[in-house]
């Protein structure tokens, strides 16, 4: 009990804002590739096939936490920025530091429909965050936090692409479900690393929603809410909820359809929705 305890004090201080931005911009310059996206795009899926991959092909211990496998490996270094999960979003890249952060970095940038992603990132607020939310889709999608969110990020880095396109690989969501492990082995291309035909194909059947549901049931990652589901009674209270494409189209009609498409005019055109 102590023991728990301790780790939950210790877990407290250091998701602390200033902590926890004062640490990953210490360990910034070990890192040398980072996976960005805006939340409830598919970050702990990707992270999940390169932490397979890694782990088959180089008998390493399974790690969300990428950079934990690859640091002093003599692999490309590889960290999820943290602040895109748990700073503002608003502000995209400009507010994320670009320059002083990510110079001289590899990014894998992974986008999904915005219109899923609004739709997950609703249950994520009203089911896992603590129910911070109380109102519902209606109010949420035209919340200053979600929809103009979304757009501004989105744009902002598409801008930064543009500026460097050799530091940059667009993945998206929809071609992950299409042919992950087609996607899996570009973002290892990227990377710079060889990984078997054999632990590629593993990874990719290691790593399929079934699998990583079943993994959130039994808390294979315990304490790590990345993958841990706050109610067990109530799907949409899971990280694992549904990993649809085009899921929105069960939850977002009508007037609020039409709403999110007239603002969702303005996204870049480059991501294709």
């Amino acid at each position: 009990m102590i023991m728990m305890n301790l780790k939950s004090i210790r877990s407290r201080i250091l998701t602390q804002p200033l902590v926890e931005k004062t640490y990953h911009r210490l360990i910034n310059p070990l890192i040398d590739a980072y996976i960005i996206s805006f939340p409830k795009s598919g970050r702990t899926w990707v992270r999940m096939l390169l932490a397979q991959a890694l782990s088959l092909e180089f008998n390493q211990k399974l790690n969300l936490d990428l950079y934990k496998m690859t640091l002093g490996s003599g692999l490309a270094n590889i960290k999820t920025d943290p602040r895109t999960g748990n700073y503002r979003q608003a502000g995209g890249s400009k507010s994320l530091g670009v320059k002083r952060m990510f110079k001289n970095k590899k990014i894998i940038f992974l986008v999904r429909d915005p219109k899923d992603v609004l739709v997950s990132y609703y249950y994520e607020w009203t089911r896992r965050r603590d129910a911070a939310y109380e109102g519902k889709l209606a109010q949420f999608i035209r919340e200053e936090f979600t929809l103009p969110a979304i757009t501004e990020f989105m744009n902002s880095w598409a801008e930064e692409m543009e500026r460097r396109p050799q530091d940059f690989l667009l993945v998206a969501y929809e071609n992950l479900h299409r042919d992950p492990k087609l996607e899996l082995q570009r973002m290892l291309n990227f990377l710079a690393i060889s990984v078997s035909e054999s632990s590629l194909t593993r990874a990719v059947e290691a790593s399929s929603f079934d699998r990583m549901l079943q993994m959130e049931k039994i808390n294979t990652f315990a304490g790590d809410h990345r993958l841990q589901a706050v109610n067990l009674n109530d799907q949409n209270s899971f990280k694992m909820r549904k990993g649809k494409v085009g899921g929105f189209k069960e939850i977002l009609t009508g007037e609020d359809l039409s709403y999110v498409n007239s603002k969702l005019a303005g996204l870049n055109r480059r991501f294709g929705y």
